[in-house]
């Protein structure tokens, strides 16, 4: 039984009942003013029920609806006298949750995933199932595809993580029941994991083969292995967040540039200054000088080979592999400097400073950034055994304390000490000397 029809674009609601107090069928017919729309379809289908419902004398719920749907595709089942069912297909409530604000408020990158998430994996399996058919076993089926494509653990807790999300989201706005309860599996298959950063000698050398044939992309290479930046900080740059005149040079960091060429505030919305190391002061001075009789209407300091515009992330990542493949060292990603240069100073510095210097706002953050590699595990090793020959040292020289008391107790005469106990008291003091 339809409750609402279209007709010259405007969404009615019409529908028959059965009147209380004659038990005959009686039509109800009413313009809702509605333009048609997925949207406005959604709403008009609220309304048509509430008034069903009324009318009816059923006075149901809006909470006993186990979802909504819109009229090319609806059917509302009175089951009984206490429930009436309107199905809706996920396609069709995909639609409806992009429509929302939950989507919209969410970034330009956070949109772009999800939005692979749906088209890739989501509509192609689910568009046409109907919502409340959703149950553990098309979480399973799910997992079990993209455990079947031998994607990483990370990338199958995500996708199928946004499918619980859409599924919870549909419950917060009581267009379905529940959400069906499923916990992930851990992957059988072997997953073999990017190396998200560098050692100082791969580094080293990763840094050589780009100076001698990268040599474009050499300036912010060398600044985001000895700062740390993100590919979009390093990309929004400009000459006036950068000084190089003053006796400590650094950088201001407070934007983002974004793939679609729009800046945003950086992830934290934080502000941040960072000193420049002296051969970063030293290539972007050789930048500074090379652009300025060709840069007139731009501001960046890193742009293409044209000089026009801001480098591309994409190019960038291309780079990265191609240099680490050619260099011989193992190949990470344009963040995997961000991961190397944060490695380096938590050996170096500690855990709290590289935070700093990161723009992390939680300790924990930075210690997903840290790898220690088999020569900083060696250092750390050699340290603490050093340490405990120290303290064996420390106790063993206060036996030897301990053992000159009891001689010099043995060797008290009528109350004074003989002269040779003061050549061992001697004795124990430089003993207990560290």
């Amino acid at each position: 039984m339809d409750l609402i029809r279209i007709r010259n674009n405007t969404i009615y609601l019409d529908f028959t009942y059965t009147c209380p107090n004659t038990a005959t069928q009686k039509r109800h017919r009413k313009s809702t003013r509605l333009s048609d729309s997925l949207q406005n379809r959604i709403l008009a289908q609220q309304q048509a029920l509430t008034e069903f419902s009324a009318l009816s004398q059923l006075h149901i719920p809006k909470q006993q609806f186990q979802s909504v749907h819109h009229s090319l595709s609806s059917t509302v089942v009175p089951s009984n006298a206490n429930s009436v069912i309107v199905r809706m297909n996920v396609g069709d409530f995909v639609e409806y949750y992009k429509s929302r604000r939950k989507f919209r408020s969410c970034s330009k990158k956070t949109k772009r995933l999800y939005e692979i998430y749906i088209n890739t994996y989501i509509l192609p399996n689910f568009a046409h199932r109907c919502l409340t058919s959703i149950d553990a076993d098309c979480l399973e089926d799910l997992e079990m595809q993209l455990i079947d494509e031998e994607k990483s653990p990370k990338y199958i807790r995500d996708i199928v993580g946004f499918f619980k999300m859409l599924l919870n989201f549909a419950v917060e706005r009581t267009y379905l029941q529940s959400c069906p309860k499923y916990t992930l599996s851990s992957p059988k298959h072997k997953y073999r994991s990017t190396p998200k950063f560098l050692t100082t000698t791969e580094r080293d050398i990763l840094l050589k083969y780009v100076k001698d044939n990268e040599s474009h992309y050499y300036p912010i290479v060398v600044l985001t292995v000895f700062t740390g930046l993100r590919l979009g900080e390093a990309r929004s740059l400009t000459w006036s967040d950068v000084d190089l005149k003053s006796k400590i040079p650094s950088v201001r960091v407070h934007k983002t540039l974004d793939l679609d060429g729009s800046f945003t505030t950086t992830k934290n919305k934080r502000e941040r200054i960072l000193g420049l190391h002296p051969k970063v002061v030293s290539v972007l001075l050789m930048v500074q000088q090379a652009q300025h009789p060709k840069t007139k209407d731009s501001d960046f300091v890193f742009l293409n080979r044209s000089f026009q515009t801001p480098l591309s992330g994409n190019t960038l990542h291309k780079m990265m592999t191609r240099s680490c493949e050619r260099a011989s060292v193992p190949v990470i990603s344009f963040h995997g400097l961000r991961h190397t240069f944060a490695t380096n100073i938590v050996n170096k510095h500690g855990i709290v400073k590289a935070s700093k210097l990161l723009g992390h706002s939680d300790i924990k953050t930075t210690m997903m950034y840290y790898h220690a590699d088999d020569e900083t595990l060696f250092e750390a090793l050699l340290v603490k055994v050093l340490h405990l020959v120290g303290l064996m040292k420390r106790y063993i020289q206060v036996l030897i304390i301990i053992v000159q008391l009891q001689r010099i107790v043995q060797l008290y005469v009528g109350g004074k000490i003989v002269r040779e106990s003061l050549t061992q008291i001697m004795i124990i003091f430089i003993l207990s000397c560290p």
